[in-house]
């Protein structure tokens, strides 16, 4: 939004650079609006937790199916997230 409020102004450096570069506020606008999250699957008959089979991903399922990118190299941000996880159960 804040790139947005910069390219309307006509004024700014920003405008200017942007303008020069052909981009205008409303193709940025455009851009974030066809960026925003769309839903990726649909929920599940009889799921419990509808609005999360709408909006999430089932991460158990897509690690069965193989599908899963492995995690080579992240230690560290695993056994922080494992730490956090704990602290709030």
């Amino acid at each position: 939004m804040l790139l947005i409020a910069l390219a309307a102004n006509p004024a700014s450096d920003a405008a200017r650079m942007l303008r020069n570069a052909g981009v205008s506020a409303n193709e940025i606008q455009e851009a974030v609006i066809a960026s925003a999250p769309r839903p990726c699957s649909a929920a599940r008959p009889g799921s419990g937790t509808p609005t999360l089979d709408w909006y999430g991903r089932d991460l158990t399922e897509v690690a069965r199916e193989g599908r899963l990118d492995p995690v080579v190299g992240r230690e560290d941000e695993i056994e922080q997230s494992l730490r956090r996880a704990a602290e709030a159960a």
